[in-house]
């Protein structure tokens, strides 16, 4: 028998009183019972036997017909007297068990919450949906043009199943797969899926994919509202990059913020052919006055494993200029872009 709470323990023991004294006098309980517990009992009967019986039934509803029924449920002969502490004997009180969080989960329903709550105030009419596993939405957001977007949690795709899956109705817009990067589950010791992470998200890129991924801090730099000039940002080769190739200065200006802040300013304007085009420049980002060798280009791979070992990378020489970048545990090896008016 399940648990029970006190007003349950109350009621189990007035409902044993009343039939320990019809069963004393063996009479009908209307002759022994008070006025007061011939209401209750009619209260118990029409709760227990009412929604039982068929419409057409009703009449046919008798007390004569419970009090049987119960001597039947609490174990009680006819001429046995029913014992309340031996029908108690085997309940008992027990709390249910905590659903354990996951801090993955609390990081999944954190970023939508602040999501969509940073939509709202941006204007957007915002629909949201329960779901089996958590809430859905539906996004108009105006930016370029007014879009539709869907926002959607725990989205299996065969092989991977992301946290999030953003996407809209315009076909020459790509579905966004969303990722929240939970330290515990993704690179923790004993729990390290970098390396199957990184070929999934690249299965995701070839089925035409974009891949968004954000950590605890990113979201927390995100609510926070909060601008980080990174080491590995310099504004002398953005402007380098933005003189020479014709980069929007809007899109060098959001490599400071954290994903989310430029997943929101995707969705207001999300041109694929800017942010490619952006992309194929950005290794020029990591050129620096004292980096740069005259090395062979098709030594990058082997330049990347020597950084990765701590090693000087693009020993040979060389006729390609190249580059290399650490901080820290952070390195970017780099060869040059076949275009005649990059730098030299």
């Amino acid at each position: 028998m399940g648990g029970f709470d006190h007003a349950t323990a109350a009621h189990q023991h007035r409902t044993g009183r009343i039939l320990s004294a019809h069963m004393a006098g063996n009479q009908p309980p209307k002759r022994q019972e008070s006025p007061a517990d011939t209401a209750y009992l009619h209260a118990i009967t029409d709760r227990c036997l009412v929604p039982f019986a068929a419409p057409y039934e009703m009449d046919q509803v008798s007390r004569v017909a419970a009090l049987k029924l119960l001597n039947e449920i609490l174990d009680v002969g006819a001429h046995a007297m029913p014992d309340l502490d031996d029908w108690t004997a085997g309940v008992s009180e027990t709390a249910a068990p905590p659903v354990p969080v996951s801090d993955e989960s609390f990081l999944e329903r954190d970023f939508y919450s602040s999501f969509i709550g940073r939509l709202k105030l941006m204007g957007a009419a915002i629909v949201e949906k329960p779901g089996t596993y958590a809430p859905s939405a539906a996004i108009t957001l105006q930016g370029t043009k007014a879009r539709r977007w869907s926002l959607r949690q725990q989205v299996s795709l065969d092989f991977v199943q992301p946290d999030f899956i953003l996407q809209t109705a315009d076909p020459d817009i790509p579905k966004i797969a969303i990722f929240a990067d939970g330290r515990a589950f993704h690179a923790a010791a004993g729990c390290n899926r970098v390396a199957d992470d990184a070929d999934k998200r690249t299965a995701l890129r070839k089925m035409g994919y974009l891949v968004w991924s954000f950590s605890r801090d990113d979201l927390q730099r995100f609510k926070a509202s909060e601008t980080v000039e990174s080491s590995w940002f310099d504004p002398h080769a953005a402007n380098l990059i933005n003189t020479n190739f014709s980069v929007r200065p809007a899109l060098l200006r959001l490599m400071t913020k954290d994903p989310v802040s430029q997943l929101l300013d995707f969705l207001g304007d999300p041109d694929i052919e800017a942010w490619k085009y952006m992309s194929t420049w950005m290794p020029y980002l990591f050129v620096r006055s004292d980096n740069r060798v005259h090395a062979d280009h098709s030594t990058a791979p082997t330049a990347a494993a020597e950084i990765l070992d701590g090693k000087t990378p693009f020993t040979a020489a060389g006729t390609d200029v190249c580059w290399a970048w650490r901080d820290g545990d952070w390195r970017s090896p780099r060869e040059p872009e076949t275009r005649n008016n990059g730098p030299g």
